[in-house]
């Protein structure tokens, strides 16, 4: 469920880039893609969708200061920049956006001029409306709920009819699970925009949220019948359908998605977790392949890859995936203990030994790591130390830990 409410807030942030809600509806498609990617660490498929929105439309404030988002993610400090100025060109009343600036001059040794920022953002911070907005934003994104209702609702004192507005409303009573109340801003939107396949699609995923699955399903529809095109309607009725543990039609539909979104390669990721559950490895070994050929830096898909190919006997391609993420990752402790489980498969007991050590090292309450490591201390004869890992596991509440301590501890 956690997935719709994210894409959800995807919905959000298109609503909010723009002054009304059917204003340039191309761009704003092109820009709940881009957000999407940028959820899940896609930086450069993300830009590229940025970039689809502002030739959609050229003063697409919102857009250039995303696109400059993820050009900062991909180490792009200059362009970053240009895009920044960009959007502050087309409206000066995007103060946060100076705060961004100063971050990427200091990144990129510009000391002076990250001041200058910094000064600009003290001299100019006047509560203006478009600042309230945003910090409601960041407000939502740490979870800070009740301070994000705080700047919203003052807002809508101002503007009662603002549409973007009710949708962050939506948003934050959804996480405060006061479903009825988001029941009934949506019913008022759905009156005065009931052609619009977005917002038949933001109610469709608060009827998801709130349990109501066979009318999340109807409003999927009525998106889908309004814009066959809307790729996000179909993944989202597709989420709905393996909820409801109709596997084979929620496959059919992440087919019908990715029919209408080849490009996406989260849908290919998706799609492999279906297949996984199905049992289909290998088709889903193919599918995070086509993800990782989308986005070569798709880390989540490598990772799952490797998984897969470790599941399927492949370990010498599961390892060669493993070795690539610990170069674009060091400091996630997964990859070292996925590393250190492929190790033990190869009978490499010693060097697995290493990568739970490094997994620890990153994570000292990583419980999986002190099994893991357990198990091989006691393949190789060392149950004392295997015994010890084997009693922080448990505290640190692994569940197989206290069947592996009554058989190899208790003397």
């Amino acid at each position: 469920m956690n997935k719709i409410i994210i894409v959800f807030f995807f919905g959000l942030s298109a609503i909010q880039a723009t002054a009304q809600v059917n204003q340039n509806y191309t761009a704003v498609r092109f820009y709940i893609h881009a957000e999407t990617l940028m959820q899940t660490g896609q930086f450069r498929e993300a830009y590229q969708y940025y970039s689809n929105a502002i030739a959609a439309d050229s003063e697409y404030a919102q857009a250039y200061m995303k696109r400059g988002v993820a050009l900062e993610r991909m180490g792009k400090y200059e362009e970053a920049l240009n895009d920044y100025d960009r959007a502050l060109a087309i409206n000066p009343h995007l103060e946060f956006i100076r705060s961004r600036k100063a971050k990427v001059k200091i990144l990129a040794a510009d000391f002076r001029g990250a001041q200058e920022d910094i000064e600009a953002v003290v001299t100019n911070r006047n509560c203006s409306d478009s600042l309230l907005e945003y910090c409601a934003g960041q407000f939502i994104e740490i979870g800070q709920y009740d301070l994000a209702e705080q700047e919203i609702d003052s807002l809508l004192l101002k503007n009662p009819d603002d549409p973007i507005l009710k949708m962050k409303k939506v948003y934050i009573l959804q996480q405060q699970n006061d479903f009825l109340t988001a029941e009934e801003i949506l019913d008022s939107l759905l009156l005065e925009y009931p052609e619009n396949s977005l917002i038949q699609d933001l109610t469709g995923m608060n009827k998801f949220a709130n349990g109501r699955f066979y009318e999340a399903l109807d409003y999927f529809d009525r998106a889908i019948a309004i814009d066959s095109s809307f790729y996000i309607a179909y993944f989202n009725k597709a989420l709905v359908l393996d909820a409801m543990g109709r596997k084979e039609a929620a496959l059919l539909w992440m087919d019908k998605a990715i029919e209408k979104s080849q490009k996406a390669s989260h849908l290919y990721f998706e799609r492999a977790l279906l297949k996984k559950d199905f049992g289909d490895l290998e088709g889903a070994e193919k599918d995070y392949s086509k993800a990782i050929s989308v986005d070569d830096e798709y880390s989540n898909a490598l990772f799952n890859r490797a998984i897969t190919r470790k599941m399927l006997g492949n370990y010498s391609e599961a390892l060669r995936d493993v070795n690539l993420l610990i170069e674009r990752e060091p400091m996630r402790p997964d990859n070292y203990n996925l590393r250190g489980n492929i190790r033990q498969l190869f009978g490499d007991l010693r060097e697995a030994v290493d990568d739970y050590d490094r997994a620890i090292n990153l994570d000292d309450e990583y419980a999986e790591a002190y099994l893991n490591r357990a198990l091989a201390y006691i393949s190789n004869g060392q149950n004392v130390l295997g015994c010890d890992d084997l009693e922080m596991a448990n505290i640190l509440g692994q569940d197989k830990a206290e069947e592996y301590i009554y058989f190899f501890c208790e003397f």
